[in-house]
C-alpha cells in the first residue's frame, strides 16, 4: 500500500509542477510572443526560482516528502537541490563564493552528466537506425 501512495503521490506533485511550468510557459508566452528565442529560458528560469525560493523557506522539503521523485524531476526538483546545497555550505561555515561555487558544480555535474547521456543514446540510436 506505501508504494501505491509513494505513486500517486508522485503523480500529483509532478502534474502540479508541470501545470506551474506551463503556466510560467504561457505566461512568457504572453509578454515575449510565441516565436521568441527566450521561451524556454524564462520558463525554466521562473520554475528554478520558485524551487529554489521554497526549498530556502523550508516548503519544498514538504513537497518532497509527499511528492518523492515527482518532486525530483522536475527543474525544481534541481533548482532545490542547488539551493540547499548552497545553503549547507554556509551552514557549514563556507564563505559565499564557496557555497555558491558547491552549487554551480552540482548543478553543472547534474546538467552535464544528463546531456553526455543525450549524446549516447543519440549516437547509439543513429547508428542502430
Amino acid at each position: 500500500m506505501d508504494s501505491v501512495k509513494a505513486l500517486v503521490g508522485s503523480f500529483i506533485v509532478g502534474g502540479i509542477l508541470a501545470m506551474v511550468g506551463q503556466a510560467f510557459m504561457s505566461i512568457a508566452v504572453a509578454v515575449l510572443g510565441p516565436d521568441s528565442f527566450f521561451l524556454a529560458a524564462t520558463t525554466l528560469v521562473g520554475v528554478g526560482l520558485v524551487g529554489a525560493v521554497l526549498f530556502v523557506f523550508g516548503v519544498y522539503q514538504k513537497i518532497e516528502q509527499v511528492g518523492g521523485f515527482g518532486a525530483a524531476l522536475p527543474f525544481s526538483g534541481l533548482a532545490a537541490a542547488v539551493a540547499g546545497t548552497v545553503v549547507r555550505a554556509k551552514e557549514d561555515g563556507a564563505a559565499m563564493g564557496a557555497s555558491m561555487l558547491a552549487g554551480v558544480k552540482l548543478a553543472a555535474w547534474v546538467l552535464g552528466t544528463g546531456s553526455l547521456i543525450v549524446v549516447i543514446v543519440g549516437v547509439v540510436a543513429f547508428l542502430i537506425g
